[in-house]
């Protein structure tokens, strides 16, 4: 079964919004104005809609917008075919500036241990313990280390395992992250791999390393 992404992980679907004409609902006044998105939400949404054979869902999360959002950015779900992972792209800067530099920078690794708490956080709810974290070689790019990348194996309770992966860098400014989780399988079956085309391909679109990105902060 495919699991679902990171961003549904922790919770990020809101409850339903006023159903419009419902009871007690205000009466309809004409076109709205549609919702400002915060400057990470144009960078997420400036991504290419078809990368590395994945698609992008057009419906993507401003964590910005959100009562204390401020610095936690956005995020959006990229589908792939039979057998991929799902995956999910985040880009935020926790209110630090604009930020530069490679894979070594300080702040990629607080961000990977705190991916590494939020997965294993989450563990108990969704019926799998963290059976190991295994840090991968960075992923370099044209200016030295470009992504630090962790290997997760996530054992459930039906005895079932899946392979997850959470990678970080600095793109356009921001912290780049990239979630990517394989479905369930049967313990003792081959791990997942890392789709590490698609996450090269969209941390050069997000602005890593000299990558051209539209919503650069500047």
């Amino acid at each position: 079964m495919r699991m679902i992404g990171f961003a549904l992980f922790l919770g990020l679907l809101a409850g339903p919004a006023l159903a419009q004409g419902g009871k007690g609902a205000p009466p309809s006044s004409g076109p709205t104005a549609p919702v400002a998105q915060s400057a990470a939400a144009q960078a997420i949404s400036a991504l290419p809609m078809e990368i590395a054979g994945y698609r992008r869902n057009p419906q993507l999360t401003d964590f910005e917008a959100r009562p204390n959002g401020a610095g936690l950015g956005a995020g959006a779900d990229y589908q792939g075919g039979p057998g991929d992972p799902a995956v999910t792209v985040f880009l935020y800067d926790r209110r630090r500036g604009t930020l530069s530099g490679d894979a070594n920078h300080h702040v990629v690794s607080e961000e990977l241990d705190m991916s590494s708490r939020e997965i294993a956080g989450v563990g108990a709810q969704r019926g799998y313990r963290v059976a190991a974290r295994r840090r991968l070689p960075d992923l370099v790019g044209p200016a030295g280390p470009a992504l630090r990348c962790d290997q997760y194996d996530l054992a459930y309770n039906d005895n079932t395992v899946a392979t997850s992966y959470a990678c970080l860098g600095l793109a356009g400014g921001r912290i780049f992250k990239f979630r990517a989780t394989h479905g369930r399988r049967p313990a003792g079956g081959p791990p997942g791999p890392l789709p590490e085309a698609l996450t090269r391909a969209l941390f050069t679109a997000a602005g890593g390393q000299g990558g051209a990105a539209a919503g650069v902060k500047g």
